[in-house]
């Protein structure tokens, strides 16, 4: 959307997995990070089109999760299987239970400030389908024959070519399998309070790999920015709060944005109503 240009404040801003600034603003302009720094706001700033954050709220990177099993949420993790097994599940199961099974995974991982997440399929349209209502970025894991063959960001303008399935990033895939980054598969909850905190870094920055993205806050790239909301424990000790210590707690977020798409707000899912949510396991 033209124009559209966001300001958050907030007590303390983590630019990456050691730096922060204390009372610290941030301003994004048409979905890219425009500025950022300590207060006060420059005025120019004030009159944004949306202001959000404010006292004793932490902004941060958001997450990722580079490979899921997010289409079989419905089936209980024990039978779910091997690669090739879920692989032959997805095949026999109908279109709209992958869906509601995909947008439950999406709903948990957005309310705990994940906004790019990898999903096993070997059907393109479905989780374009599903990126596209909920706004969180999607990497499809392409399937065939049962095995993967390669990843690769995927826009719904992108021509589907089944002998050639998620063009070029057949390596971070491999990266990704030689276990650098935990598998997000066969569990009854995707909360990342499930991971420990080196390792959702670790799958953070290979699902930001997969996008052709880089994690952390910088001037100049996609704005993927969780904000976080502490009136219920004040940042008396701000200094000492980093990513680590937002994953112990199990904070939900209450804003989640990704690029010019605001995908949580208030702590409520703006796009994934509860008709698209469904129990699973």
């Amino acid at each position: 959307m033209e124009g559209y240009d966001i300001l958050i404040r907030g007590s303390l801003l983590l630019l990456d997995k050691t730096r922060f600034i204390k009372n610290a603003y941030i301003y994004i302009k048409n979905g890219v990070i425009e500025d950022y720094g300590e207060e006060p706001v420059p005025q120019d700033y004030e009159y944004a089109t949306l202001v959000l954050g404010g006292e004793n709220r932490v902004i941060a990177p958001a997450y990722g999760i580079p490979y899921t099993d997010a289409l079989l949420y419905h089936i209980h993790p024990a039978e779910r299987g091997t690669f090739e097994k879920r692989i032959k599940l997805i095949e026999k199961t109908d279109r709209e239970t992958l869906l509601q099974s995909l947008y439950t995974v999406l709903y948990e991982l957005s309310l705990h400030g994940v906004a790019v997440v990898g999903v096993e399929t070997i059907e393109p349209s479905i989780v374009l389908e599903a990126a596209k209502t909920s706004k969180v970025k999607i990497v499809p894991i392409g399937c065939k024959s049962g095995r993967c063959i390669a990843v690769s960001r995927i826009e719904p303008s992108v021509e589907y070519d089944e002998h050639r399935i998620y063009i070029d990033k057949l390596e971070e895939l491999m990266i990704y399998r030689n276990h650098i980054a935990p598998m997000f598969t066969k569990r009854f909850s995707y909360s990342v309070c499930a991971l420990k905190p080196l390792e959702l870094f670790s799958a953070t920055q290979t699902a930001y790999a997969l996008e052709g993205m880089k994690w952390g806050i910088t001037k100049n790239t996609p704005a993927m920015i969780t904000v976080y909301n502490f009136n219920d424990l004040p940042l008396y000790r701000a200094g000492l709060v980093d990513l680590f210590d937002l994953i112990r707690t199990c904070k939900r977020v209450e804003t989640l944005i990704a690029g010019q798409e605001i995908i949580v707000d208030g702590g409520e899912h703006l796009t994934i109503g509860k008709r698209l949510v469904k129990d699973g396991g």
